[in-house]
């Protein structure tokens, strides 16, 4: 699959909008296809989380996992292994680590960045690749004035299961994710590519897969929401800065909690297969949650979300992550999108009470 983007009279829309053709073959996807219509196999995901005696008991995702949480998708029809998604004969370009000027090029499977990973959980210091996984391109929608937003898949091995799926040992976590592509005055593309993580921690990376956005043009203007495989997002991409190191002047490595400033790790209701949910012991239940395909924006500016086992309407909230008196994003608050009890984050959940985001059931 192959993307460009175009900018004549006859391809813009009303109120000149910025329009990106997607080609697969010699066959033009149509554009009202974009938000709403992706291959047969690109709607086939699947995901259980199934809590068990090490798991993360019962608390919502944006609070401390542990092992033993399954945040995996269901591997899509003719998938390979990163290994052979991303190996020369593809064409990939890199750019340095620790280096950072704006793209030019959608991050598509042969347009990598290469990221420098130091101090993350479990003990991982390496640089590793990302991009999209095959094949591609998932969904666009539109932002701004000659702005849009382009999310892709990411790859889940359901065959082969692998116990260090969705966490800081996964060779895939840096695939996926969302570019945001802006048409300069010049008539060139800036192109940046937003790395989504958990708030709290660098352990987990299992909102990757992009199978849903909504971008809120009317009431919280710019705010950008994107549905994953495993939960709901919030994006502020106004907000969006390059970390840099301010002793060697370079963009920081990771690990850092700047993206906190526009990153809003994600929220989910649940439900518990085949039961009620345990109040008094919520590793018992196998909950069930993601899939996150359909997200509106209610007239007050909240979010309604439908995933394939549980839906609700999340109540909007500016910050991404509770801040500290002198404005600095703390992980571990409790005002912040992600962090919030579920009475204060949800007005309806279907099928059970939520588990608030401390571990609290309310």
């Amino acid at each position: 699959m192959q993307a460009r983007l175009v900018n004549t009279t006859a391809d813009k829309a009303a109120g000149d909008a910025l329009i990106i053709p997607v080609f697969q073959g010699e066959k033009a996807l149509p554009q009202e296809a974009f938000d709403t219509a992706a291959a047969p196999a690109m709607q086939q995901g699947r995901f259980v989380a199934r809590v068990g005696p090490r798991s993360q008991g019962g608390q919502a995702d944006g609070a401390v996992h542990r092992p033993g949480v399954d945040v995996r998708d269901v591997q899509r029809a003719g998938d390979k292994t990163f290994q052979l998604r991303f190996d020369g004969s593809r064409g990939k370009h890199l750019k340095a680590p620790n280096s950072y000027t704006p793209d030019t090029d959608l991050h598509l499977q042969n347009n990598w960045i290469e990221y420098t990973d130091i101090g993350l959980s479990n003990g991982i210091n390496e640089s590793i690749f990302g991009a999209a996984s095959d094949p591609g391109i998932m969904k666009i929608v539109g932002g701004g004035p000659n702005e849009v937003f382009v999310g892709y898949h990411s790859f889940h091995d359901f065959v082969n299961p692998d116990p260090n799926d969705g966490t800081s040992r996964d060779p895939n976590r840096h695939t996926g994710k969302v570019d945001r592509v802006r048409l300069k005055d010049d008539g060139s593309i800036e192109v940046v590519r937003f790395d989504l993580v958990s708030g709290n921690t660098t352990e987990f990376w299992h909102c990757r897969d992009i199978q849903s956005m909504v971008f809120d043009h009317f009431v919280h203007k710019h705010e950008l929401y994107v549905g994953t495989e495993h939960g709901i997002d919030k994006l502020s991409p106004d907000k969006w800065f390059q970390p840099m190191d301010p002793v060697t002047g370079k963009p920081k490595a990771w690990v850092y909690t700047d993206n906190q400033y526009w990153m809003a790790d994600h929220l989910h209701p649940r439900v518990c297969k085949h039961e009620e949910c345990s109040q008094a012991n919520p590793n018992a239940n196998t909950q069930m949650m993601g899939d996150w395909k359909a997200l509106a924006i209610g007239p007050d500016g909240d979010l309604w979300v439908g995933g394939k086992w549980s839906a609700g309407k999340i109540i909007y909230t500016e910050l991404a992550a509770e801040l500290t008196a002198n404005g600095v994003p703390n992980p571990g608050g409790k005002a912040g999108w992600y962090q919030r009890l579920g009475q204060d984050a949800y007005e309806h959940v279907f099928g059970d009470p939520w588990c608030g985001s401390a571990g609290v059931n309310n």
